[in-house]
């Protein structure tokens, strides 16, 4: 392990595992081969792979995530699991937790499925459904209080839609 001189919340470098730590204040923790976190406070990132750029208290576990700035966001996964890869791109308060899922911004949005994609907005949520596919492949593009609870649905906007299996509502 490798800690410049100074602060040590600034700079570490630990070649076994490829770990790195850049800038930062407070409580930062990072734990598994090639996890990195760079700037930000009350940071976590635990897992192969993970990486966390800025924000305030975000946290990634799991394996292959990203989490970019913002506040209160958490990509959870399981250590160990190499089919995870979520992104999270800011935003407020957000939760990724299905595999190849992506967030880009909003507040308090959920994502739990497998390979969907939620654009922003606030409230929106796309759950885990009983089997690994059940609401796999959806997309809400952004608004507000919107959920899409079924394989292969898409809202692209509005407010308090529901959709159940490959449906769409533009």
């Amino acid at each position: 392990s490798f800690t410049a001189s100074g602060n040590s919340s600034h700079f570490a470098f630990t070649p076994g595992t490829s770990q790195l730590r850049l800038g930062g204040t407070g409580d930062i923790t990072v734990s598994g081969d090639f996890a990195t976190t760079v700037g930000g406070s009350g940071i976590i990132a635990v897992g192969s792979g993970v990486v966390v750029v800025g924000g305030l208290d975000n946290h990634v576990t799991g394996e292959f995530g990203a989490l970019v700035g913002g506040s209160g966001n958490r990509l959870i996964g399981n250590v160990g699991d190499p089919q995870e890869g979520h992104f999270l791109g800011g935003g407020a308060l957000n939760t990724g937790s299905g595999q190849y899922a992506a967030m880009v911004g909003g507040i308090g949005n959920a994502v739990l499925s497998h390979a969907s994609f939620l654009g922003g907005g606030q409230y929106n949520y796309i759950p885990y459904g009983e089997s690994v596919t059940a609401t796999s492949y959806s997309l809400i593009g952004g608004g507000m209080f919107n959920t899409a609870s079924g394989t292969a649905s898409a809202i692209l906007g509005g407010r308090d839609n529901r959709l159940g299996e490959n449906a769409t509502i533009g």
